[in-house]
């Protein structure tokens, strides 16, 4: 190939298909669709196949072998042939080949790039190092091709100037006959639940030089900070909120970062929710965030999703805008995380049942603790949730790719979904004592769980919506790829044995009860029947034609 060379218009019919198999011909399409008639493209390596067919579509193509565009200008020359072609050329477009990261300095080859041409848009093709097909391959030992993190990829990028304005996932590579098909299913599962951009083998980005004014803002995680994603609702649970944010300005753990989103309607909402939150600020020394997404729908999945997307921390937590935490709980469980090597923490939760008063003011009648062991239970829990959404924190550096995010489909069982998809991963540290932290339960119905004094058709709908968020819980459980030790396991046939052991002996006492005590009623019956009827002939028939009548 030789370092510049202009690609002759093809005779009609002369355009050839891309090698089959490969990632060329999704990569063909993907650069076909965004160049457009009369665009000069600059193809940047070997692209068997793309000039042509450029070329047919309507464009002016210019092949730069890369390494003649990174080559040291000859003597006295001001810069290479490989260069100075490229300035003259001016491309729209600049498109790499596919084994572009193969060359010994990438990252310096994308600073050359943006130096070269700054009105271009790149088109950059990859294997993602993360991809389930690339893991596998590794674990097998066969040959891989250069690959790339995208967060490596990113970081080369924003160095050299670009942004990247769109991501597009090539068609995925899959490997056939390398480990038996289960074992592949598995695996694949697994690294999905890690890392959803596992399914996503070849990944193509579409950079451009950025201006100073779309830059976007980093997203990296504030180290030790502790951000609180709450959800409100409506503005009449503004008063239940009250009594959260005065919970949470009297946090022992700092710094802490209070994020609410809120579907309410009303545009004033936000103003009365930053009048809430500066309220009590001055007391915890807490900043926040308000993030506003009206909606007429429950749409409580993705209030704690925009949330999760704005908070700014190391550690998360979720806080329902009804209950409350007491001052020690994220300190313990935090201090908890710190000491081992956890990615997350719980700790016990306390019931608190609440009555309305005559005047709409909520009075505490008792306090329970919710039933816990002394560890975390991984069995009791697939069996059904017991942890409350805000009786744990997570160390987001620790659980790496891990996608914190709850089911939007669903409007219960949101929060459970996402457990069962941690817990299949991480195990928690759990921390004993003392709950530090209330679920709330009001006797006026407005749970979202079937508790209190609500109206008959309300219960009937609360029953509805539970039923179609199990169905969609239950779709979760069986598509879930458990990482299980054998201790766990033979705990969770232990508690099915005992409970089978339970039933049993359960249906023995009752037979057992039928036995001894049937005969002995039905003797007591026959001789009371036989006294009345001996001693007084006319009550015993009168009182046999009333049961007649009966039957």
């Amino acid at each position: 190939m030789s370092p510049v060379q202009i690609v002759p218009s093809p005779k009609p019919g002369d355009v050839p298909e891309a090698p089959s198999g490969s990632i060329n011909e999704a990569f063909h399409r993907a650069v076909l669709a965004e160049a457009r008639v009369g665009s000069r493209v600059a193809l940047l390596g070997e692209c068997a196949g793309l000039p042509l067919r450029l070329q047919q579509a309507g464009c002016t193509v210019l092949s730069i072998d890369p390494r003649e565009l990174m080559a040291l200008p000859a003597h006295g020359a001001a810069s290479s042939p490989a260069r100075e072609s490229l300035n003259t050329f001016r491309p729209d477009v600049m498109v790499l080949a596919e084994n572009w990261a193969e060359m010994g300095e990438p990252e310096k080859f994308l600073r050359e790039l943006a130096t070269v041409n700054p009105h271009a848009d790149l088109a950059i093709p990859f294997y993602n190092t993360a991809s389930a097909t690339l893991l596998m391959a590794s674990l097998t030992g066969a040959a891989l091709p250069r690959s790339l993190t995208e967060e490596q990829l990113t970081r080369w990028l924003t160095a050299s100037g670009f942004k990247v304005r769109q991501r597009q996932v090539l068609e995925p590579a899959r490997l056939k006959g390398v480990l038996a098909r289960d074992a592949e299913k598995a695996l694949r599962n697994l690294f999905h639940q890690l890392n959803p951009h596992s399914v996503d083998h070849q990944v193509l980005y579409w950079g451009r030089l950025a201006h100073q004014s779309d830059e976007t803002p980093s997203r990296e995680l504030v180290p030790g900070l502790l951000s609180i994603v709450m959800r409100n609702h409506s503005r009449d649970r503004l008063k239940f909120l009250d009594h959260a944010i005065f919970a949470l300005s009297c946090q022992d753990h700092q710094p802490l970062e209070i994020v609410i989103v809120s579907q309410c309607q009303e545009v004033q909402v936000v103003a009365e929710l930053k009048a809430l939150l500066e309220k009590y600020r001055p007391l915890g020394g807490f900043s926040y965030q308000v993030v506003h997404e009206p909606s007429d729908t429950d749409i409580r999945a993705r209030l704690i999703n925009r949330g999760v997307a704005t908070a700014r921390g190391q550690y998360l937590a979720f806080l329902d805008d009804d209950d409350v935490i007491y001052p020690q709980h994220y300190d313990q469980l935090i201090k908890a995380l710190k000491a081992g090597s956890a990615a997350w923490a719980m700790g016990r939760i306390r019931r608190a049942f609440f009555d309305n008063g005559p005047r709409g003011e909520l009075f505490c009648r008792y306090k329970d603790e919710m039933g816990r062991d002394d560890t975390f239970n991984l069995g009791l829990l697939i069996h059904d949730n017991y942890i409350t959404c805000h009786s744990y924190v997570m160390d987001r550096h620790r659980l790496g790719n891990f996608q914190i995010s709850f089911a939007e489909e669903m409007s219960l069982h949101e929060d459970y979904s996402f457990l069962l998809r941690l817990c299949a991963l991480f195990r928690p540290v759990f921390t004993p004592g003392v709950p530090s932290c209330e679920y709330r339960m009001r006797d006026d119905g407005s749970n979202s769980i079937l508790h209190g004094s609500a109206s008959e058709a309300a219960r009937r709908e609360k029953q509805r919506n539970w039923a179609i968020s199990s169905v969609l819980k239950d779709a979760t459980k069986r598509n879930l790829q458990m990482l299980l030790t054998e201790q766990e396991f033979q705990d969770e046939l232990g508690r099915y044995h005992q409970q089978g052991q339970q039933a049993a002996a359960e249906t023995v006492r009752q037979q057992l009860l039928n036995d001894t005590q049937g005969p002995l009623r039905f003797r007591v019956i026959n001789k009371a029947n036989a006294v009345l009827k001996k001693r007084s002939a006319r009550i015993h028939g009168t009182l046999k034609k009333v049961l007649k009548c009966m039957v």
